[in-house]
């Protein structure tokens, strides 16, 4: 069947300007598997997008996702891209980002209950350039909201390491923002996302 009710759109997000954010705390690293302050869940929200987002009731709805769907066993979702989606700079957001994404989660150690969530992901496979596939070990409900994790670009991050793997300086992004400049007083400044 396919899922694509939208209870609620929630409050516009917002497109344009100029975002300044002064942290009070060190943010030396930022991964969206392990968000360890405001600050960082700040810069993740304003700078990538996921498949999904949680509306203002806490509902997983449609981001970066056109459709889904789910086999009769539920262990099989197949999810389609909204079409044209580019990066901060213009390269295609495919399902090679997607799977790059899910595998990155799949190899991290286990120390969080989202990167245990992940691990009931057995295959993330892409099945075009909008469209992937989700085989899971059992059906889990919950993955539309493990499907709120940030999408991370493979074309910038696939050959850095995962263990070294840090966002904080991350130019490149889908969310409505991207990072322009730190500076040393922890004054993060973003621009507007132009694509």
């Amino acid at each position: 069947s396919q899922f694509q009710e939208i209870v609620d759109q929630g409050p516009t997000v917002p497109r344009g300007g100029r975002v300044e954010l002064l942290v009070d705390d060190s943010l030396a690293v930022m991964q969206p598997w392990q968000v360890d302050s405001r600050a960082s869940e700040a810069l993740i929200s304003l700078t990538l997008s996921g498949l999904m987002r949680h509306d203002t009731a806490g509902i997983p709805q449609p981001e970066l996702l056109d459709t889904w769907q789910v086999d009769v066993t539920g262990t099989v979702l197949t999810a389609t891209l909204k079409s044209d989606l580019r990066w901060s700079d213009g390269q295609p957001l495919t399902s090679a980002d997607v799977v790059y994404t899910y595998e990155l989660l799949k190899s991290l150690p286990i120390t969080s209950p989202l990167l245990d969530q992940a691990q009931l992901i057995t295959a993330v496979i892409p099945v075009s350039a909008q469209g992937v596939r989700f085989e899971l070990a059992r059906p889990y409900s919950p993955l539309l909201t493990l499907w709120s994790l940030p999408i991370l670009p493979a074309h910038v991050l696939a050959n850095q390491a995962v263990a070294s793997l840090n966002l904080r300086t991350l130019t490149v992004g889908s969310g409505p923002f991207v990072l322009k400049q730190i500076d040393a007083n922890g004054r993060f400044l973003l621009d507007a996302n132009p694509n």
